[in-house]
């Protein structure tokens, strides 16, 4: 979702403040492929996107496809029902963004070493899940999207290469990640598939990697692109197995927090993303998602 608007605030009263302004930005939805394609029938996804429009959304952000693709192994069944998902887009008059990687399944390499859920990490040193991501590539390349080529299509809006994958973080347990020249590894397998995907016609933005982070990760996704995508979570969920915790904390209560870390993620950047911002479930503050995204 592209946030490169910001609208100035007036004061009300003391703490409130009020937003006054106009949306300048693409409000996109994010929606899951498993739950998209495993779960709904073609009905009840064009249900799904009549909703999203008339809610005001404009854009989906199809993610997650990576692992759908894997499970059902590149079948026929599943590329004319992912087609016709991309024509009933144009029907609705969304557009798209995409991430090539996204949590991929776990993989046995042809040496025998298991990579996990993820491919945290192992995608910037392995040449044989570089190809696969090739083969992903290749794959997409042959829908359509508003009639034209989907790499070729200015339907697709945005494409993020790595989600949530980085040398800066989440490092696992199973894989010893030499952390010199970190972003020179990243910005090398980054600009490999950049290249890929402009041989196929693709103009549009291209996002490197996106996270909740800061600093390192954050000054090299700008070296790859001043377009940069993050996550903003406001309470991020906690997992200790089967278990999940929140905070339970106000996001507005700490609204001063959230609006300096908004800033302090996309310092210096041309064009502000958020693919995925939430407060997430268990949470009885819900109901201030929206005013908090307004005021930041």
């Amino acid at each position: 979702m592209p946030l490169d608007s910001l609208w100035p605030l007036r004061v009300a009263t003391d703490p409130m403040k009020l937003t006054t302004g106009e949306w300048a930005g693409v409000l996109g939805v994010n929606v899951e492929a498993e739950y998209l394609f495993l779960e709904l029938d073609r009905e009840q996804r064009r249900s799904l996107l009549r909703q999203a429009k008339t809610d005001g959304f404009e854009s989906v952000r199809l993610h997650k496809l990576t692992r759908l693709m894997q499970s059902l192994d590149f079948n026929s069944y599943f590329e004319a029902t992912l087609q016709g998902f991309l024509d009933d887009l144009i029907d609705f008059g969304l557009t798209l963004s995409l991430d090539i990687l996204s949590w991929p399944l776990k993989t046995t390499l042809s040496t025998g070493e298991v990579v996990g859920d993820g491919w945290k990490q192992w995608v910037y040193s392995s040449v044989e899940l570089q190809n696969r991501v090739n083969q992903i590539i290749d794959w997409l390349s042959s829908f359509y999207l508003d009639d034209k080529p989907l790499f070729k299509s200015d339907k697709l809006i945005g494409i993020c290469l790595f989600n949530e994958n980085s040398l800066y973080a989440e490092p696992p347990s199973d894989i010893s990640v030499i952390s010199n020249n970190a972003c020179k590894k990243m910005l090398r397998v980054g600009s490999l598939f950049r290249n890929v995907l402009q041989k196929k016609g693709y103009t549009g933005r291209i996002f490197l990697s996106n996270y909740q982070l800061d600093g390192d990760d954050q000054i090299c996704n700008l070296q790859f692109s001043k377009n940069i995508d993050r996550h903003l979570y406001f309470d991020y969920p906690q997992f200790n197995g089967s278990n999940l915790k929140v905070s339970g904390r106000s996001p507005l209560e700490f609204l001063n927090y959230w609006k300096a870390h908004y800033r302090k993620l996309f310092q210096e950047a041309s064009e502000c993303w958020i693919s995925e911002i939430n407060l997430p479930w268990p949470n009885q503050f819900m109901h201030e998602m929206l005013p908090v995204i307004l005021a930041l």
